[in-house]
């Protein structure tokens, strides 16, 4: 979320239309940015990216579409036979006044070896937090990564206690059967850490945040509310819908 120098909030949006792909079931798959507030400046400076590799391969489609539906700017479309290509964590980022934003999502397999317990948790600095897998693989065969690195000392688990998180701890996190780290069915993981603890804002988290209703957050930097999906207003207190329904999946960050 951005504030811009002519007072608007400027909001970045992910959808994707099947956050489960079911190939050869599902059609054309896309992940859809969405802003607040349409600018051209905007538009033409948004960047579909991977996090990072988490399938083999790192070939994106070569076309990126503008279209008009609701406040959709761009759709990164996956034709039905490269639906594979469209599993992984993905980000979109555009600059505004001199300040880069992203949003990210996670496409993952239709019951998959490895199921995440989830695949977005976002927390503050210093809280405890669990990511887990559901599986009927053998513990001993799991292994873990975090944004591409080994995490040897998770070998053989289920789940990952972070204590006292902290920034560099946010990224992707993968649990994968070993030598099969490419494989469709693995889990991955998005771990957003926001930077102040709960309720709090400012450089030095310093302000108390405004209650944010239906689950929103208070943005560290700015004490706004940033709303989650189907909800906007100054306390996320308004439902939404896009093109008369909410999508399957929205991530705010």
């Amino acid at each position: 979320m951005v504030v811009t120098s002519n007072g608007y909030i400027v909001d970045l949006t992910l959808v994707t239309n099947h956050p489960l792909l079911d190939p050869p079931n599902t059609r054309d798959q896309y992940i859809g940015a969405y802003l607040g507030q349409k600018d051209a400046s905007i538009r033409d400076n948004i960047m579909f990216d991977r996090i990072i590799r988490t399938i083999d391969t790192t070939r994106l489609p070569n076309y990126i579409v503008t279209v008009n539906e609701g406040q959709c700017i761009r759709k990164l479309i996956f034709e039905q036979s490269y639906q594979t290509k469209a599993l992984g964590a993905f980000f979109v980022a555009f600059e505004y006044e001199g300040t880069t934003r992203t949003s990210s999502t996670v496409v993952l397999m239709h019951n998959p070896t490895i199921l995440p317990e989830q695949t977005t948790l976002t927390v503050h600095v210093g809280e405890t937090v669990t990511i887990a897998v559901v599986t009927n693989i053998t513990e001993d065969d799991l292994r873990w990564r975090f944004n591409g690195e080994k995490i040897s000392d998770s070998n053989g688990k289920q789940s990952l206690t972070l204590v006292n998180v902290r920034l560099n701890q946010a990224g992707v996190y993968q649990c994968f059967v070993n030598g099969k780290r490419w494989d469709a069915g693995n889990a991955i993981f998005l771990l957003h850490v926001v930077r102040c603890p709960a309720y709090r804002w400012g450089s030095e988290c310093e302000h108390t945040c405004t209650e944010c209703l239906n689950g929103g957050m208070c943005d560290a930097d700015l004490g706004e509310c940033v709303c989650p999906p189907g909800f906007n207003g100054t306390i996320c207190e308004h439902a939404i819908c896009f093109n008369n329904k909410l999508p399957n999946r929205i991530i705010n960050f």
